[in-house]
C-alpha cells in the first residue's frame, strides 16, 4: 500500500457494498462537501467526483470479493495504486 505524505484538497470515503455505494466528499477543512448514495458502477462515480478529481484522495471501506472488481476498475480509471 502507498501512502501519501501530503495534504490533499479533497478527501472521499466510500462505504462500498454490492449494488450501492455511498460516497462522501469533505475538504480540506473537513467541511462536507457531499454525502451521497449512487450505484455501486465506476460511470455514476466518476461524474460524481468530476469537479473534486483534482488533488482527490480516495479510501474505500467495506470491501468484499463480490466488490473487488468494482473496486480495481475505478483504481485503474484514477490511476492510483
Amino acid at each position: 500500500m502507498r501512502f501519501y505524505t501530503e495534504n490533499r484538497k479533497y478527501y472521499c470515503g466510500i462505504d462500498l457494498h454490492t449494488k450501492t455505494m455511498y460516497v462522501c466528499i469533505l475538504d480540506e477543512t473537513d467541511s462536507i462537501l457531499l454525502h451521497k448514495n449512487i450505484p455501486a458502477q465506476p460511470k455514476p462515480f466518476l461524474a460524481l467526483i468530476a469537479d473534486y478529481r483534482d488533488g482527490l484522495v480516495v479510501d474505500f471501506h467495506n470491501i468484499k470479493k463480490a466488490v473487488i472488481t468494482l473496486h480495481q476498475k475505478i483504481r485503474d480509471v484514477l490511476c492510483v495504486y
